[in-house]
């Protein structure tokens, strides 16, 4: 008959914190309801605000292959032959490190400076995601989630490297970190139901003959540099260019890319496609080609509201 109402009244407060994950809220629910305490009734969410709607571009003719054309818009004008497949063709663009604060459909603090207008065309034309959560924040971990589908204590991969005792990482461990036996890519199952799938890129995944299993065009870069890419092609063994291409990274695989939508409408082979393109940026060392060397030369962008937070020292930490 004890009365916790004040103490739950204040764990309450607690966990239901903004700068709490809504995961590790549920398992906080879970742990002081053994003490009594109930969860209060959630809050209605706020509808989403309509967002405007725009009108597809109108298609452009082909035109010679340029580094830095948008391979967003080749996907969106490009011309399937008469085919009566209702299946989607799908582009995956994967940037490295790109910080969800300098995306402006987010409107963070910097969206004053910072414009993003075609990432924020695909939000307003499709959706966003206000709520999304990385299962694994290291490199090759995460990738390899989004390929598989599986968390990483269940695909095999919870390290960048191959061991864990590598470069002083985890000092003293000596299990390998490896794919599970068995574990397949999703774009091989695409592959095996007539996709066509294609990869360029930073693959940073599991070995290069299981990413062959998965891509039929499978181009990933020998290192993962911003200057002068090597692409490989791989299959048992990995196959390098004899020289690199000469330019900016993100360039490069982009016309890659559209080269190959464009063999693929060409080729009138009536099949969907999967293809993904991993891009280096905007992981660090942050390098840019010259003609963007004076973009925000005279902007002063404003700090994070967290910035100068004393996390830990007082109640406003809930």
């Amino acid at each position: 008959g004890f009365d916790r109402s004040p103490e739950c009244a204040g764990i309450s407060k607690l966990i239901e914190a903004e700068s709490v994950a809504p995961m590790m809220r549920h398992t906080l629910w879970a742990l002081v309801a053994l003490v009594g305490c109930t969860r209060p009734p959630a809050k209605p969410r706020p509808q989403p605000k309509p967002r405007p709607q725009l009108q597809p571009a109108a298609v452009d003719p082909p035109k010679k292959s340029q580094h830095g054309e948008s391979v967003a818009r080749w996907v969106r004008n490009s011309h399937r032959c008469n085919s009566t497949d209702p299946r989607p063709n799908i582009l995956f663009l994967q940037a490295d490190d790109f910080a969800r604060a300098t995306i402006s459909a987010y409107q963070s603090h910097l969206a004053p400076i910072v414009k993003t207008p075609h990432i924020d065309k695909l939000a307003a034309e499709g959706a966003i995601f206000e709520r999304s959560f990385v299962t694994n924040s290291l490199c090759a971990p995460s990738r390899t989630v989004i390929l598989t589908g599986l968390h990483s204590h269940e695909n095999g991969v919870i390290h960048i490297t191959n061991s864990a005792d590598q470069n002083g990482v985890c000092e003293g461990c000596k299990q390998k970190f490896e794919m599970a036996q068995g574990i397949v890519a999703y774009p091989q199952i695409l592959r095996g139901a007539g996709y066509a799938t294609a990869l360029f890129g930073k693959y940073h995944s599991h070995d290069f003959a299981w990413g062959a299993r998965a891509f039929e065009h499978f181009r990933p870069v020998e290192r993962h540099v911003y200057w002068d890419p090597k692409l490989c092609r791989a299959g048992n063994k990995l196959k390098c260019d004899a020289q690199p291409t000469k330019g900016f990274e993100t360039e490069i695989l982009s016309s890659h890319a559209i080269e190959w939508l464009r063999e693929h409408v060409r080729s009138q082979r009536c099949s969907p496609f999967y293809l993904e393109v991993d891009f280096k940026a905007t992981h660090e060392a942050w390098q840019h080609p010259k003609k963007y060397g004076s973009w925000y030369r005279h902007d002063t962008f404003a700090e994070p509201a967290s910035l100068q937070h004393r996390w830990g020292e007082g109640a406003d930490d809930a």
